[in-house]
């Protein structure tokens, strides 16, 4: 029984740069995890504890139980065949490739050839916070294995569907054992050429130093010239700020009373889950929705335990004024109230009741 158990809890998880399909046998589906541009961009995080939030959220939401992850990776990969050539002079070829990594910590593996060997190379900083931020939630990986030197069934994939991560899970074991190995692990200091496909040509630093000199030495002059030159006559009145308007849509929090437009919901409709002790709050915002003109599908809530948040998360098709009619409705009695937004769901708004 227990090892039915923990087969239900091992799971698949498929990097696709800012997105990661995420995979259980018990969920019957795949997720995908999205990362916001605050979270994350060009394989690095930018602020951890907003994608550790984020991830939170969505085990969260989705119901995702803890489990042990084997992570498939498929760009972007550093790669370089060599041709075999005596022990040190090979060898030493390698490491110098390696060196040139433009990445502090570098995950690389050796595969086979008829030739020699080809090497591949990943940022090893990225898949360690990775790692840890989902330790932090409690979410194991136990492998990082890129798709060159698998079969041919998953070599090609572009996104992860329940019957590859089923294959990936029958054959997990020597799935595994084609990841990265820890001992691969390359420390290096700052790098200037990247090698992979094209060679980009090194870096040098004087043209850096002599734009930083240029750059000074214009200041100084203006500075010069500005504490020599009279007082302007007249003073120009202040520019004013230009808002750029964010990717997502702008959510805009109203005052109890005030009147509300009827929405446009009009195809799925908006479902309530939570706790059965926040049945109270539940049916004053049915009401609320419902004299809205907005379609209820259903209210479903279960168990005792309350959710750390409120989390409204709308359909990709949902409008800009359905969303702020709905979040502005749930922030009357949940001012703490968040939106996301996401591809999957069934519904134009599904609101997780919570604190």
């Amino acid at each position: 029984m227990n090892q039915i158990q923990e087969q239900k809890r091992r799971g698949v998880l498929f990097v696709r740069d800012a997105t990661i399909d995420i995979y259980l046998p018990n969920l019957k589906t795949v997720y995908n995890l999205q990362f916001t541009m605050q979270a994350y961009g060009e394989m690095e995080f930018i602020d951890i504890d907003i994608a550790t939030t984020q991830v939170m959220d969505f085990f969260a939401i989705n119901k995702i139980p803890p489990s042990d992850f084997i992570l498939l990776i498929q760009n972007p990969l550093y790669k370089k065949e060599f041709n075999i050539a005596p022990t040190e002079q090979f060898e030493l070829a390698i490491k110098n490739y390696l060196d040139r990594v433009p990445f502090d910590m570098v995950l690389s593996k050796r595969i086979k050839t008829e030739k020699g060997v080809y090497i591949i190379a990943a940022n090893g900083d990225y898949f360690a916070t990775l790692q840890k931020l989902f330790m932090k939630v409690g979410y194991v990986i136990e492998s990082i294995t890129p798709l060159d030197g698998l079969d041919t069934l998953i070599r090609g994939i572009k996104t992860l569907t329940p019957t590859t991560a089923e294959y990936i899970l029958k054959n997990g074991q020597s799935i595994k054992q084609e990841g990265f190995p820890l001992s691969t692990q390359h420390d290096v200091g700052e790098f200037e050429i990247v090698e992979t496909g094209p060679v980009k040509q090194e870096k040098s630093q004087l043209p850096l130093l002599i734009g930083i000199f240029v750059v000074l030495f214009g200041i100084l002059i203006v500075v010069y010239l500005q504490s020599n030159s009279p007082p302007p006559k007249k003073i120009l009145p202040p520019t004013k700020s230009i808002k750029v308007p964010m990717a997502t849509p702008s959510i805009t929090p109203i005052q109890a009373g005030t009147q509300l437009k009827n929405s446009t919901v009009t195809s799925s409709g908006v479902k309530i889950t939570g706790a059965t002790t926040l049945a109270s709050q539940a049916n004053t915002l049915k009401q609320r929705l419902t004299s809205a003109g907005i379609t209820l599908v259903s209210s479903e809530l279960s168990g005792d335990i309350i959710n750390p948040r409120t989390v409204v998360i709308f359909s990709s098709s949902t409008k800009t004024e359905t969303r702020t009619t709905i979040l502005n409705m749930v922030q009357l009695d949940f001012p703490g109230a968040t939106g996301q937004e996401s591809v999957e769901s069934p519904y134009e708004a599904m609101i997780v009741l919570g604190k």
